[in-house]
């Protein structure tokens, strides 16, 4: 979801009990088109693309009832060269042609950060963020109650984060194997410092301590109760 008038519409299902989910992500609550002007704007190439400052106010808006109701990244890692294929030759010379650019943007390492500038900023409540973040989703995409909870039975899945540690944006401390950060020297406060994996211990200040093959395949159900009640929200 991307603009105002989706979350309009998706809003008025839901109040009339139609079982319509929405997801957004964080550049579609951080850039507006004004970035397709700037030289590098081809790295902001996405479906849809991105739109305008009321439409990015309205879906941060939107989290405090309902819509959008979860999000996620659509990541997608293309590097440079796949970014910088937008010159083609036409009469013997190079012209630019957005068709030519790898389709995406990168974020699911920023996601986190993105909506915790949001809590800072008065935009979000941590309840709104914890529902947008993990609980909607995995109860949408039949995971709950073994995540998206911290209950009796429920896998320790956690994320610890520090609210007051400042970080810079940038493609060269990341970890998305991409050269290049379309939030390139923006200041974030607020950064996940601990990722838990069933009780062990993943990710300690950006150091990875995970096993290959520690994963586990889950096969997913979604609860008809889900589709039916929206009081989770």
């Amino acid at each position: 979801m991307s603009t105002h008038e989706g979350v309009d519409l998706v809003s008025e299902a839901q109040r009339d009990g139609y079982p319509v989910y929405a997801e957004t992500t964080p550049h579609y609550l951080t850039f507006t088109e004004d970035v397709y002007t700037r030289p590098d704007g081809h790295y902001y190439l996405c479906s849809p693309p991105l739109r305008k400052q009321k439409d990015i106010d309205q879906l941060w808006k939107g989290f405090r009832f309902g819509c959008p109701t979860f999000t996620g990244t659509d990541h997608a890692s293309f590097p440079l060269i796949d970014k910088e294929k937008f010159l083609e030759k036409k009469n013997g010379q190079l012209i630019p042609n957005f068709t030519k650019v790898a389709n995406g943007v990168p974020g699911i390492e920023v996601r986190l950060p993105i909506l915790l500038n949001g809590v800072r900023e008065g935009k979000l409540r941590m309840t709104d963020l914890v529902r947008i973040f993990s609980a909607n989703a995995a109860r949408i995409f039949g995971l709950y109650p073994r995540k998206g909870v911290i209950e009796i039975g429920s896998d320790a899945d956690l994320v610890v984060i520090d609210p007051n540690r400042e970080k810079i944006l940038s493609a060269r401390t990341l970890h998305m194997h991409v050269d290049y950060c379309l939030y390139e020297g923006m200041k974030v406060i607020g950064y996940p410092i601990m990722t838990i994996l069933r009780g062990r211990i993943l990710v300690e200040d950006e150091k990875l301590f995970g096993d290959p093959g520690s994963g586990k395949f889950l096969k997913r159900e979604i609860d008809p109760i889900v589709l039916k009640n929206s009081y989770w929200l």
